[in-house]
């Protein structure tokens, strides 16, 4: 039964990749940039592309999926690393803590996708 299931979201992770390719790379690239600098985040700490709409949610699961199936990012498994979110939108529900799994390959997937690391809470200084 599971690998049927892990097959259909296979195949619906494949089509939002064909048929939403750019929200799909935003929604990865957000994700994994935000553990570079800690390592360890929970699921719902971590802060989603400004302007996605309702209608895409469901392409943050998929990203989700596709980047502990690659080997990027890992949920943390123990009792501590699991509890209720405080935040309105989950309802009180069950959030893991995820971590990277292999940082080189973070920090690479990041680059092929344009993506610079900036100090966090640092404005960036203009050059005259």
């Amino acid at each position: 039964m599971q690998d049927a299931t892990d097959q259909l979201l296979d195949d619906v992770t494949l089509k939002q990749i064909a048929f939403k390719p750019g929200l799909m790379q935003a929604v990865a690239v957000t994700i994994v940039s935000q553990f570079l600098p800690d390592r360890i985040i929970w699921l719902d700490e971590v802060e989603l592309p400004p302007g996605l709409e309702k209608k895409d949610m469901n392409c943050v699961s998929a990203t989700w999926r596709r980047l502990c199936k690659l080997g990027i990012l890992k949920r943390m498994e123990g009792a501590e690393n699991y509890r209720r979110s405080a935040k309105k939108s989950r309802r009180g529900g069950t959030v893991f803590k995820y971590r990277v799994l292999n940082e080189k390959l973070a920090e690479t997937f990041l680059k092929r996708n344009g993506w610079t690391r900036t100090r966090r809470g640092q404005p960036e200084l203009q050059l005259e």
